[in-house]
């Protein structure tokens, strides 16, 4: 029996309370990464590790990995780092709300965040609400070990120490949950990113995180500028800024950061009507699910199911 008495506690709280500390909230999030990959391997959709994932009453539910909808890229992220009610607690608790599981053959219709619906009876449907839903817990997981990084004050970009860490617990959480959704040894999956996810690829990550996630907001300056810093996106022309990520000229632009409106409860991650700045975390995000994919394929069961069919990753899934 799962210890409780820090269920009513977030990620982003880590003091105040015995047991509440930036170490539990790591090992919290690490916890519902585990038991959504095993969920996910079995057909079940985890509850939702973001309240902006089931905004749906005004059709603005945030997903981002929208491709299989019909969107480009993932729109901003409102209020990213202000209350929440993701379906994570602080160690040794983990996943929360084990009510709102559910099976993805429940799913009737779908929107992919649009407001045109899809059919998800449809069996290609179903399999891209699965490669959806995963995608919105990688994201989930990764945004709320950022606001505990951001909160802490421990996300400076300029600092290599703090961007070290950084890659390991980001390498450490896709470990937990893409391990356990292909049946992986999560040891192995991270063996994997360290060793061939390109190490030039994985510090882009990092580094993007820390520089949109900043605590001092340090982007608005640049926005300024019309400049992006050369350490961050070093192979922009110049490194002039693209008015999706950064316009000097939006009116959320702010000394405290991006802000939707004055009466929002947090700043964006983008600006408005732009887009998700965190860009590079797709790359992550698709590694892990085609080494995943790789590995059920090694099998000589999934080999002969494959075998005379497209031999795709939603062929598995």
């Amino acid at each position: 029996m799962k210890n409780t008495s820090l269920y009513h506690h977030y990620p982003y709280e880590t003091d105040g309370v015995e047991g509440l500390s930036v170490a539990a909230s790591f090992e919290g999030i690490r916890l519902f990464a585990r038991d959504a990959g095993r969920l996910w391997q079995h057909h079940f959709q985890a509850p939702d590790s973001l309240s902006a994932f089931h905004n749906t009453a005004d059709q603005r539910a945030w997903i981002p990995t929208p491709y299989f909808g019909g969107q480009s890229s993932p729109g901003t992220l409102g209020a990213w780092n202000a209350q929440d009610y993701p379906n994570i607690a602080p160690a040794p608790v983990g996943m929360r709300d084990w009510a709102d599981i559910r099976a993805f053959s429940e799913h009737t219709k779908t929107n992919f965040g649009l407001r045109s619906g899809f059919n998800a009876s449809s069996p290609d449907i179903q399999k891209q609400i699965k490669v959806t839903e995963l995608g919105k817990t990688f994201y989930g997981l990764v945004i709320n070990w950022l606001r505990v990084r951001h909160d802490t004050g421990d996300l400076d970009y300029k600092n290599p120490e703090q961007m070290s860490q950084l890659t390991g617990e980001l390498a450490t959480i896709a470990a937990d949950l893409f391990g356990n959704a292909f049946g992986m040894d999560p040891g192995q999956m991270e063996a994997f990113i360290r060793q061939e996810f390109p190490q030039e690829a994985l510090s882009r990550t990092v580094l993007e995180c820390g520089y949109w996630c900043d605590p001092k907001c340090r982007y608005v300056q640049d926005a300024k500028n019309r400049h992006f810093p050369a350490e961050v996106y070093p192979d922009y022309p110049e490194q002039t800024t693209k008015e999706c990520f950064l316009s000097p000229d939006t009116e959320n632009l702010t000394d405290k950061g991006l802000w939707r409106s004055p009466k929002a409860k947090g700043p964006n991650l983008g600006v408005n009507g732009g887009n998700f700045p965190l860009i590079h975390l797709d790359s992550l995000f698709w590694f892990a699910m085609f080494t995943g994919w790789k590995n059920v394929m090694a099998t000589p069961k999934e080999a002969a199911r494959a075998k005379g069919q497209q031999g795709s990753l939603c062929t598995i899934i």
